[in-house]
């Protein structure tokens, strides 16, 4: 199956709206990672790099970037291998689920027949081999072979013993044969005259050394065939070359920690751990290496320069007859890595905490990480450029201070509590510098699971699996730590924690334990009016719906609404959990033809994130349906965000965030994260730094027209000079929001209009204006 789609309209439309950093309303974009270069492929003007996080290209004439994701109209997400053909002027784009994209002059052709095709395991593009017009495409079960003119798969090989399947890892061709590199060895058929479809055809090369092992590519240069045999140990990483007499020797047996071997520009370059060797015709052998630089791979350009997939920095280009340490180092701003467990956001700021645990929250000993967005760029803080983080393990959890977006608080599974003030790590708190205990002393288990702040701005972080398992923070910087371990039962795995507007504090427990509720009634110090509760979700029929709890919110109406394994459940009346009568959850009933069943919102999803926006509309996330945004009463799907509808990274979904000032809603998912500027954002008591945008309205703009900074769910009118009604509305929260048409649905005349904005009693008011060009 293929299909055509046309990127320079998603390119002008991302590109038209200029006049604000933020994208435009109704808008995507991705937030991937650039840094760890794995694949350079020059093209005519350009150079195309693969990395860990994603694709870009490189202008070499004007210096420009641009990202090829799919936004950009790619089909899919996590690329596995790119190659040019300089013959058909195209690039083509494999995935780790068998999908291709095709891009040719303004183009993007996707040929999904392999994605679609129901092969069991690995289905993985490794490499691509372009050979007599046709595009042999090595994969993880055989070998596919794409027809470049029709767009369509033209032959299948199973090659493996008696046909089935192999992971091929790559494809190259000598003057009488198609030679394919696999995990178990290499295998080889006449070119011509044979079916190549028909197994017995193809045979494995006993004579190269360890002819069972993992050969991870195959090059015919200089007459000669060329393997790179994965010993699985780096240091046992071998470059075999053939010999006319049918044998074969190591290269040089001094290379070692190979990443990559490719032929460019009739020379081969095998990169290696901190330096490329370059193999000229004759076994010509120049080594370039420079202190800093991870090549993963490299080629020449039609100028000779060399280009390096940098698995520190990206791209890098060495220029032509210059001194090895002049080099340029390229690539687009993002996170350094695509791993997100937890975000968080307040104005202007994205908070991440990269971190990971398993299903039955152990530690991953993941390095600890923290990722920043602010002012449209990206920041990392590391033990690379840290040393307070250099022991801190699985960096989990993450909340913003609501005052003061440049500061954040984050949970390590294990080395306690992170403090984190615009660009530099404040502390960081542990058992030995404030009441947070640890489950084992003298180990990394100061577990802190989930920290929000109370509306007199004191931090209650919860500390998992001990005995005084609270801790708040005051706001004016003291300590109080209190037990609730008689209370839960124990010493309890924790897991997130929310602080609701009446001053109750709710904590989740994972892994089927439902949720717990605690108030200490305004007085911080005094515990003997404290109030604790736990909870079961059951309906007011008694029927147990999921202790599974993965997520939950407070909306502005003051209902709290919990994501479960069988999906949403809301409290009505949450200050009332403390009353010795029930505590029931409600759903939202859907409608059934089957009398006398009941079908109920999201039942069958694992809700796994939780966000209201300034609407108060319910932004849902789940572990693999996407995501929803909801009405505010939930009786309303307003979108169904999945990856085959938009450009949503992944359907599973870790965390949901929300930027209150632009409306741009943060999806952080299981292979990165990307955003949506949705219409609504945070409502104001007053109007404040009104903004109208894009403004003025130029005649090739035709989205939403933003006016934002207005008082909560505003009434606004639009008006020509002559005051007559053009447009009418009520704000989405602190924004309104105006197609650019009149009263009959058409486009409004070139002039100046006038935008009046007032609260609901006409005590607020604000007039602002906007120029339409056409």
């Amino acid at each position: 199956m293929k299909v055509l789609v046309s990127f320079l309209v998603i390119f002008f439309l991302l590109s038209s709206y200029h006049l604000y950093s933020q994208i435009p309303i109704m808008q995507w974009r991705s937030h991937l990672s650039y840094s760890q270069g794995k694949a350079v492929i020059p093209a005519e003007n350009v150079i195309y790099c693969l990395t860990d996080g994603g694709l870009f290209s490189y202008n070499i004439y004007d210096n420009s970037i641009q990202k090829l994701d799919k936004n950009f109209g790619l089909s899919d997400v996590t690329i596995t291998t790119v190659n040019y053909d300089d013959s058909k002027k195209l690039v083509v784009i494999g995935y780790d689920n068998g999908n291709i994209d095709i891009i040719k002059g303004n183009q993007i052709i996707n040929v999904s027949d392999i994605f679609q095709k129901p092969i069991i395991g690995n289905k993985a593009i490794n490499h691509i081999r372009f050979y007599c017009g046709l595009a042999y495409l090595a994969c993880g079960f055989g070998i596919v072979v794409l027809d470049l003119d029709k767009y369509e798969i033209k032959e299948t090989y199973f090659i493996g013993l008696n046909g089935v399947n192999i992971n091929v890892t790559s494809i190259a061709f000598t003057d009488h044969y198609i030679l394919a590199s696999t995990t178990e060895g290499v295998y080889k058929a006449l070119k011509n005259g044979v079916n190549l479809a028909n197994y017995q055809n193809w045979s494995k090369i006993t004579e190269v050394p360890n002819y069972f092992g993992n050969f991870k590519k195959v090059e015919y240069f200089d007459s000669k065939i060329w393997l790179f045999y994965c010993s699985g140990n780096s240091t046992g990483d071998r470059i075999y070359m053939s010999n006319d007499n049918n044998t074969w020797e190591v290269f040089d047996t001094t290379i070692t920690h190979v990443s990559a071997m490719k032929v460019y520009n009739d020379k081969m370059i095998i990169s290696q751990y901190n330096k490329a060797t370059i193999v000229s015709a004759g076994s010509h052998v120049s080594i370039y290496d420079v202190w800093g630089i991870n090549p993963r791979d490299a080629a020449y350009d039609k100028n000779n320069n060399l280009w390096i997939a940098d698995g520190y920095g990206g791209l890098v280009k060495k220029l032509y007859n210059h001194s090895d340490d002049v080099v340029s180092f390229i690539q687009p701003n993002g996170p350094s890595e695509n791993n997100c467990m937890r975000i968080d956001c307040g104005e202007n700021n994205l908070w991440v905490a990269r971190g990971a645990l398993s299903s039955a929250w152990n530690n991953q000993w993941v390095s600890g990480k923290i990722f920043r967005f602010h002012n449209e760029q990206w920041t990392s803080f590391s033990a690379d450029n840290n040393s307070k983080l250099t022991n801190v393990k699985d960096i989990c959890f993450v909340k913003v201070d609501p005052k003061n977006a440049k500061h954040a608080y984050f949970g390590s599974y294990g080395m306690g509590l992170i403090e984190v003030n615009d660009g530099s790590i404040i502390e960081v708190y542990d058992d030995q510098n404030s009441p947070l205990q640890n489950i084992f002393p003298g180990q990394p288990f100061v577990r802190v699971t989930g920290m929000d702040f109370d509306s007199n701005g004191n931090l209650w972080i919860i500390n998992s699996e001990v005995n005084n398992n609270l801790t708040i923070r005051k706001s004016d910087g003291t300590w109080k730590s209190i037990s609730l371990a008689n209370a839960m039962g124990g010493a309890k795995i924790t897991g997130e924690l929310l602080c609701t507007s009446d001053g109750t504090k709710w904590i989740i427990f994972p892994k089927g334990g439902g949720l717990f509720a605690y108030n200490e009634n305004g007085t911080i110090d005094n515990l003997s009016d404290d109030k604790t509760k736990a909870i079961s979700i059951i309906s007011p029929e008694g029927e147990a719906i999921s202790n599974d709890v993965y997520s939950i919110v407070e909306d502005k109406d003051g209902l709290l609404w919990v994501g479960t394994a069988k999906g949403l459940v809301f409290y009505y009346n949450p200050s009332q959990v403390f009353e010795s009568s029930g505590f029931y959850a409600q759903r939202i009933k859907l409608p059934n033809e089957i009398e006398g069943q009941a079908n109920y919102l999201f039942e069958s999803e694992v809700v796994t994130a939780l966000a209201i926006d300034g609407a108060n509309r319910k932004w849902v996330g789940t572990l693999s349906g996407g995501v929803f945004l909801m009405s505010a009463d939930c009786q309303k799907e307003i979108y169904h965000f999945k990856t085959d509808n938009s450009p949503l990274l992944s359907n599973s979904i870790n965390d949901i965030a929300i930027d209150p000032k632009s409306g741009e809603v943060f999806f952080a998912t299981d292979k990165g994260i990307c955003s949506f500027r949705s219409t609504a954002t945070e409502g104001l008591e007053f109007h404040h730094n009104v903004e109208v945008f894009p403004n003025p309205v130029r005649p090739n703009y035709n989205g939403n027209i933003a006016i934002r900074g207005l008082v909560k769910n505003a009434h606004v009118k639009i008006t020509d000079i002559a005051g007559n009604l053009v447009y009418e509305t009520t704000a989405e929260g602190g924004q309104a929001n105006w197609n650019g048409k009149n009263l009959s649905g058409n486009r409004v005349s070139t002039g100046v209009y006038l935008i009046f904005s007032t609260n609901d009693d006409g005590s607020e008011t604000f007039v602002s204006k906007i120029l339409f060009i056409n």
